[in-house]
């Protein structure tokens, strides 16, 4: 038998694969894909086969409109008939996509698919209401009691005698997951009289429990939030393609909160004052403040993504039918995003020798230039991410136990909390266990908890020393509240050599917790690197805070020796773009260590010669040393404790 161009293979199941009509496509390689549900390539052909048999029709349309009029003939069809079997819902759920982004394609054209095709609006809520009522009974017979009704009703058939069971929660007529609604018991789902409103009350309670703080309600619920106000908080069972389309035309005209009162920036706030001043507002000193649209990137990584996390939480509920919509939306009047990039040479050299790194006039004045050498957080965490690659919130996460011996070489370890006492590390060199217990670690990503190798100018400009300070401070301050370490057990001073080294390596970097219970690690770092970037007028695109990790990407790119995936794992990223890049160890290797541990070129050479310049003066007291991590931010932060001992409860 001939394999159809239409058909992959993909985790042993398959599925239809086919270029999007051209008029219907986001892009040159955009592809359409659904699930044909089956392992077996005979039941997948014919499937492919109902598929193909309309789609070609539209793939010879010249315009939406075409598309949609070619639609039509199997949309009548399809409306009046009921889902029978699986090869009838996969052929129907296929339908409903493409008849969907037809159908917005013809809005965005100012048109209405009921003009277009007559009678096309009432078609299209027959076929929707079908599927979703075959998707619901789909999902009730992948139950075990489904199957079971199932089973009991193939022995009926067969003229068994069955005991009488209780009625189940899902009746099921016919041994098929699918059937017209006459023959069928409605099954539960979620409410669709509910109002958007009150389901998203329900997503965010649900997220705080699984999250262990109120994050979605910062992340997600805006953009849920402008969808409710501006659909005049519907019942779900109202909205439909018009309440999508008019989303998708209203995220791309909201503007930034810049030049906006402080009590006017929810989402909808925004965009109806916008709309109401066409973007241009006048202050109390009868001057004009433009108002800018937001980015591209806020549209994708923020609205987007939102809407489907929320989107996907109603589907999952029952409390509409999939698929979800594509929320993807944007106008030439939103601004592209602005690609971080790494420091130019001379760039860096140039920040590295302002007064912070080379010499200050205090701890409160770091970037004047004076007699003292404070080594700040910032100073620390600049020079992590240029040499070592890890990302701002990991760094300030950091505690003093973390940094560790492996394979008998300096390493930091970003756990999911810091290792549990020294030398957990196996004696081989293995990774040891990680303490999962109270207040683990934030991390982007799983692939981000991982060893990094200490460079040795980290070392030499005094991290260890700083390490051992702040161990040797608290065990100091212990042992005389006790009334000295001899009043001790050797228990107790165990017990307080483990809480000692469990400090934060950089206590004198301020974290800050939203009113939600979300903790912003690195907020403090990003708000002294705009206060540098504007008074040392850093102007060129695409400098940022990251641009230190951007540039020890540069550094381990020309390294021979290092392939992508080890780079990869170095970095904290998913180690897998492919199927073999699946394989291999998940964390850092010895010869991997060595050869980051080996970086050596002319950029590297010129900015130790600066840095080491201010620790021999500091040394030997030219520049008077002030330890800023006795500034301690974290102790006393009431905030923070509360933080911590509320995450702590979901491990209890």
């Amino acid at each position: 038998m001939g394999r159809s161009a239409f058909i992959s293979r993909r985790e042993g199941r398959y599925l239809f694969r086919a270029r999007w009509p051209a008029c219907l496509a986001k892009n040159s390689a955009s592809a359409f894909r659904i699930s044909l549900r089956t392992a077996d390539y005979k039941v997948a052909a014919a499937r492919a086969a109902r598929i193909g048999s309309w789609m070609l029709n539209v793939k010879a349309a010249d315009d939406p409109e075409a598309a949609l009029q070619a639609l039509w003939p199997r949309l009548q069809a399809l409306a009046v008939e009921p889902a029978r079997d699986e090869a009838d819902y996969v052929e129907r759920s296929a339908f409903q996509l493409m008849a969907f982004e037809a159908q917005y394609r013809v809005r965005t054209l100012g048109l209405k698919p009921n003009a277009v095709v007559p009678g096309w609006d009432e078609h299209f809520l027959a076929l929707i209401r079908e599927n979703s009522r075959a998707a619901s009974a789909h999902a009730a017979a992948a139950t075990v009691e489904g199957r079971l009704e199932r089973r009991r009703q193939e022995l009926s058939a067969q003229g068994a005698d069955l005991a009488v069971l209780p009625p189940a929660p899902v009746a099921a007529s016919s041994p098929s997951a699918f059937g017209s609604p006459a023959i069928r018991a409605p099954v539960a789902s979620g409410d669709k009289r509910s109002r958007l409103s009150e389901v998203l009350a329900r997503f965010l309670k649900l997220r705080e429990g699984e999250d262990g703080d109120r994050s979605a309600a910062n992340d997600i619920a805006p953009i849920v939030q402008f969808a409710v106000d501006l659909w005049q908080d519907p019942c779900l069972q109202e909205v439909g393609p018009d309440q999508i389309v008019q989303l998708k035309q209203a995220m791309p005209e909201i503007p930034t909160t810049e030049g906006l009162p402080a009590d006017k920036r929810s989402l909808f706030q925004r965009w109806s004052i916008a709309k109401e001043c066409n973007y241009v507002l006048v202050d109390s000193e009868g001057k004009n403040i433009k108002l800018t649209r937001v980015s591209e990137s806020t549209l994708r990584k923020r609205y987007r993504t939102g809407l489907n996390t929320f989107w996907k939480f109603l589907i999952d509920n029952g409390y509409v039918p999939g698929p979800a919509p594509d929320f993807s939306s944007s106008s030439k009047k939103n601004p592209p995003a602005v690609e971080r990039d790494a420091f130019q040479e001379d760039e860096l050299l140039a920040f590295l020798s302002r007064p912070l790194f080379t010499g200050c006039e205090s701890i409160s004045r770091t970037w004047k230039v004076g007699r003292f050498f404070c080594q700040t957080f910032f100073y620390w965490a600049v020079l992590i991410q240029l040499l070592c690659g890890m990302r701002p919130g990991e760094i300030s996460q950091l505690r003093c136990v973390d940094v560790a011996l492996l394979y008998d070489k300096w390493h930091f370890r970003f756990a999911k909390r810091s290792l549990l006492a020294e030398g957990d590390g196996d004696d081989d060199g293995t990774e040891g266990e990680a303490d999962t217990a109270p207040g683990g670690n934030d991390a982007k990503t799983r692939n981000a908890f991982r060893w990094i190798p200490v460079y040795p100018l980290l070392i030499e400009l005094g991290l260890l020393h700083q390490r051992d300070a702040i161990v040797n401070d608290y065990l100091a301050r212990k042992f005389s509240e006790a009334g000295g370490k001899d009043r001790l057990t050797t228990t107790e001073i165990a017990k307080l050599t483990d809480e000692a080294r469990q400090q934060w390596l950089f206590p004198d970097w301020k974290v800050y917790v939203l009113p939600t219970g979300e903790i912003r690690w690195s907020q403090a770092a990003s708000k002294v690197w705009q206060y540098v970037k504007s008074k040392f007028k850093m102007t060129r695109q695409g400098l940022a805070l990251y641009s230190a990790r951007h540039t020890f990407k540069g550094f381990i790119d020309d390294v021979k020796g290092l392939s992508d995936r080890s780079r990869r794992v170095v970095m904290g990223h998913a180690p897998a773009v492919d199927t073999s890049g699946g394989y291999g160890p998940k964390s850092i290797t010895e010869e991997q260590a060595d050869v980051i541990l080996q970086l050596s070129n002319r950029t590297i050479d010129r900015m130790s010669i600066i840095l080491l310049d201010a620790k021999r003066k500091a040394d030997s007291g030219e520049l008077k040393v002030i330890d800023a991590w006795r500034n301690d931010e974290r102790s006393g932060d009431v905030k923070l404790q509360d933080a911590l001992e509320e995450r702590a409860k979901q491990y209890r």
